[in-house]
């Protein structure tokens, strides 16, 4: 059975969220969701929480490499900022990753997040999160989803305008394509340019690079 971990994938715009606040550190978070176990912790009712052993933690020197900051001053400050936020709690000899809202996550694959993990940016990983979610929303109105650059920017929290953040998310977006995670084609209304997202790949296996 394919394990699932679950990330926060709320895509409004009216509050600071996972996705659009800039503090998030959204690969750390995967680097514990890889590490990450259901525990139970209600035999009667079958109720688990997803844990992350403090034991199965290298040190913060590692753990800063992993995640590919420069030193374990700002991993721990990466780490208090999520801890701060309720996306981590720290309970002592482990660290719990509450559950997320019904219908404001996204389920990934273990292997696709430790590939994330091991070769990505965090602000990839947020945007493969966010076009997943609103893939996913898509599919169940049983209609197609484009998006614009400027979208997908505002919700990273950048400014859409300037010319490097145009530059920064074309180059998110090879990344996704070239890895096989998404497949989009390009077009035109006449007014401005969208992207429609043929393809939202689970696997970083698959066979969607045209």
């Amino acid at each position: 059975m394919e394990i699932q971990k679950h990330f926060p994938a709320d895509v409004t715009m009216d509050k600071p969220t996972f996705l659009n606040d800039t503090e998030v550190d959204a690969l750390l978070y995967a680097y514990f969701q890889s590490l990450s176990m259901p525990v139970c912790i209600d035999e009667v009712y079958k109720k688990y929480e997803t844990r992350v052993d403090k034991a199965l933690i290298p040190t913060q020197k590692k753990a800063a490499e992993k995640i590919r900051v420069k030193s374990t001053k700002t991993y721990k400050k990466h780490l208090d900022q999520l801890i701060d936020k309720g996306y981590i709690v720290d309970k002592g000899e482990y660290y719990v990753l509450p559950d997320q809202v019904e219908n404001q996550f996204l389920g990934i694959p273990l292997e696709t997040v430790k590939f994330l993990v091991d070769t990505v940016k965090e602000d990839v990983i947020k945007v493969y999160i966010y076009l997943g979610q609103r893939f996913k929303f898509a599919k169940q109105e049983h209609r197609l989803y484009s998006f614009t650059r400027r979208e997908v920017l505002e919700h990273l929290g950048r400014n859409p305008d300037s010319k490097e953040s145009g530059v920064y998310i074309n180059n998110v977006l090879d990344c996704l394509i070239n890895n096989g995670l998404i497949r989009i084609v390009e077009y035109s209304n006449g007014k401005a340019r969208y992207l429609r997202l043929v393809d939202f790949s689970f696997s970083y296996n698959s066979n969607f690079i045209e």
